[in-house]
């Protein structure tokens, strides 16, 4: 098989959450005063769903837009790590096609690519069908979203918490090791603990602390 065919097809559990989840964001993003094309170009161009959430609640509190960027920018540090995790695999590629893949890179597509795709020539079109296939699925649930919530009130359906399920299910696949186990559960203390001093930056200090707290015990073993 193609490896972009295979990175397409190993994307389809993405695109099967990035469906609705996006329409979760696209409605959502409405309700809080965006119009359906602000919604849908925020997905093209930002493309960072838990970010994407975090602003539509923040603007519908009525935050400054430095404010909003700022938080944004501190969760979206994530994927410094995220792509220099991958970096390694795409030596070769052109500048060009890094800038493209780095756009395509999520949390989703960071985890498919990392445990089921050989380290090899073919990585780098196997990210690519993967990445493309979930952009778009996602930009897809977005404007229909954002459509439906122009139109129908969408106010009772629990839309918000369609995130933290999606970030449920993915964690739970990272548990085959006992480190894993281990940064997830200080991850999530550490969340609870500052979240009330530190507000929302406590969503991006708090998995990074506990990264760096495995990586070390992971070096040391």
């Amino acid at each position: 098989m193609h490896p972009l065919k295979n990175g397409i097809e190993a994307s389809s559990p993405i695109i099967m959450g990035y469906i609705p989840l996006g329409f979760a964001f696209g409605a959502l993003a409405v309700m809080s005063g965006l119009s359906v094309l602000e919604a849908s170009m925020m997905s093209l161009i930002v493309y960072a769903g838990a970010s994407q959430f975090i602003a539509v609640e923040m603007i519908s509190k009525g935050a400054d837009a430095i404010s909003i960027a700022l938080v944004t920018f501190f969760v979206n540090l994530r994927h410094l790590l995220m792509s220099t995790s991958l970096s390694r695999y795409l030596r070769r590629v052109k500048k060009a096609e890094k800038i493209v893949l780095a756009h395509l890179i999520t949390d989703e597509s960071f985890s498919v690519s990392s445990i089921l795709f050989p380290k090899d020539e073919s990585f780098r079109l196997r990210l690519l069908g993967c990445g493309i296939s979930a952009y778009f699925s996602w930009f897809l649930g977005t404007l229909c979203g954002a459509i439906t919530a122009s139109s129908l009130y969408l106010g009772d359906l629990g839309l918000e918490f369609a995130l933290p399920a999606m970030f449920s299910a993915l964690l739970v696949w990272q548990f085959k090791e006992r480190i894993n186990i281990a940064v997830a559960i200080l991850s999530g203390a550490l969340t609870i603990a500052l979240f009330p001093l530190l507000s929302y930056t406590a969503l991006f200090l708090s998995p990074l602390i506990a990264s760096l707290f495995g990586v070390m015990v992971w070096r040391n073993s």
